[in-house]
């Protein structure tokens, strides 16, 4: 009787279909976890926004200056004592300019010019006041 001799290992067919899988599983998956950080950082621009629009509108009703403070993951304004805050410890926030580390909100509904830039991964959101259209910018750059 003749020993038959059994390879151990796999066909160059079973490699193929075992790669085709994956890769078919990676593409899938990779877009929605992009997408997510995209949809997240959509999400997070207008939270941020409604705060600063709520510190201006705040300083003008009540004929008050106001400070918005940022530090590290957190953006806060104080009206007595109550603190009006936004806060994710999945961003990075930063002020960009005024390096002072606040924003100011005048009575006049005047803002003193600043840069705001939030990032998440691949993400950056990019917050300004554009003093002659008297509107907020917001822009999201996807940094690869």
């Amino acid at each position: 009787m003749a020993l038959l001799n059994k390879n151990k290992g796999f066909t160059l067919l079973e490699l193929i279909v075992v790669i085709l899988i994956l890769s078919i599983s990676l593409s899938l998956i990779i877009p929605k976890i992009t997408n997510n950080d995209k949809q997240y950082i959509k999400s997070t621009k207008n939270k941020i926004l409604i705060l600063l629009k709520t510190a201006r509108y705040k300083s003008i009703f009540l004929r008050k200056k106001i400070n918005v403070y940022v530090k590290k993951n957190e953006i806060y304004f104080k009206i007595k004592d109550n603190k009006i805050k936004f806060k994710d410890k999945n961003l990075n926030i930063k002020l960009k300019e005024p390096e002072y580390g606040y924003i100011t909100f005048y009575p006049t509904g005047a803002i003193c010019p600043f840069v705001l830039i939030v990032q998440k991964n691949n993400y950056t959101l990019e917050i300004s006041f554009d003093s002659v259209k008297s509107k907020f910018k917001a822009q999201i750059n996807n940094v690869k």
